[in-house]
C-alpha cells in the first residue's frame, strides 16, 4: 500500500513537471507581405531591400534574377553595422549568403532586433544589368515574447527531470526495503522480551485434586503424574 501511494505520487509529480515545460508550437503565423516588386542591379553595383525585424519574427524570401546575359547574382543579409563594414570594403558577418545564383527561396529568422539589409550584389558582372523579382513575407511566432525553445534543449531538460524523479523513486524504494527487516527484528525482539506466561492449572487424573504443573506425584493420592 505504501509503495503504491509512492508510485502514484511520483507519477503525478512527473506529469505536473512535464506540463510546466515550455511548449514548442511548430507553426508561424503569417503577418504581412513586406515587399513585392522588381528592381535593377547595374553592373559592378548593388541594391538593398531594408526591413526592421525583431526577435521572434522571420521572413520567407523568394527572388528570381533575369538578364540578357549572365543571370546570376550574389545575395546575403546583414545588419546595419555589418552592411556599413561591407560597403567600406571590410569583412562583415552575413546571413543566408548565396553566391552567384539565379533564384533562391529560403527563410531568415531574426537572431536579434535590428535593421536588416537584403543585399543583391552584381560586382562580379562588369557589363550586365540584372533584373530581380523579389517577394518577402513576414511571419510572427504565436508568442513573440517567448521565442520557440530549442527542441534539443527541451529534450535535455525533460530528460533531466525524468532521470531525477527516477533516482528519487528508486532511492525511496531501496531505503524502504532496507528498513523493513529492521522493523521485523524489532517486532520479534519485543515479543521475546515479554514475561513468560504462567503454566495452566493442573488436576490429578485419579482424584481430581489440584496440583502444581511441575509436581511429579499427586500429594493427595500419590499417583505418578
Amino acid at each position: 500500500m505504501r509503495h503504491r501511494n509512492l508510485v502514484i505520487s511520483i507519477m503525478v509529480l512527473t506529469l505536473v513537471t512535464l506540463s510546466l515545460l515550455p511548449t514548442t508550437r511548430a507553426e508561424w503565423v503569417f503577418n504581412r507581405r513586406t515587399f513585392e516588386g522588381s528592381f535593377s542591379v547595374y553592373p559592378v553595383n548593388f541594391q538593398a531591400a531594408i526591413s526592421n525585424l525583431e526577435e521572434g519574427y522571420k521572413e520567407q524570401i523568394g527572388f528570381n534574377c533575369t538578364s540578357e546575359g549572365d543571370q546570376t547574382i550574389t545575395f546575403f543579409i546583414c545588419d546595419e553595422d555589418n552592411f556599413n563594414l561591407w560597403v567600406a570594403g571590410h569583412s562583415a558577418e552575413v546571413f543566408c549568403r548565396q553566391d552567384m545564383v539565379i533564384s533562391w527561396n529560403g527563410e531568415f529568422e531574426a537572431p536579434y532586433n535590428a535593421t536588416w539589409y537584403h543585399v543583391f550584389s552584381n560586382f562580379h558582372s562588369p557589363t550586365t544589368t540584372k533584373r530581380v523579382d523579389l517577394i518577402i513575407d513576414l511571419y510572427q511566432w504565436l508568442d513573440p515574447q517567448s521565442p520557440p525553445m530549442n527542441p534539443v534543449l527541451r529534450g535535455m531538460f525533460a530528460g533531466t527531470i525524468i532521470v531525477v524523479l527516477g533516482v528519487i523513486f528508486f532511492a525511496v524504494i531501496f531505503l524502504s526495503l532496507r528498513k523493513k527487516p529492521q522493523d521485523e527484528r524489532d517486532y520479534w525482539e519485543a515479543r521475546t522480551q515479554q514475561p513468560p506466561l504462567p503454566y495452566p492449572p493442573c488436576v490429578c487424573p485419579r482424584c481430581q485434586t489440584s496440583i502444581e504443573a511441575d509436581e511429579t506425584y499427586c500429594h493427595q493420592c500419590g499417583v505418578r503424574l
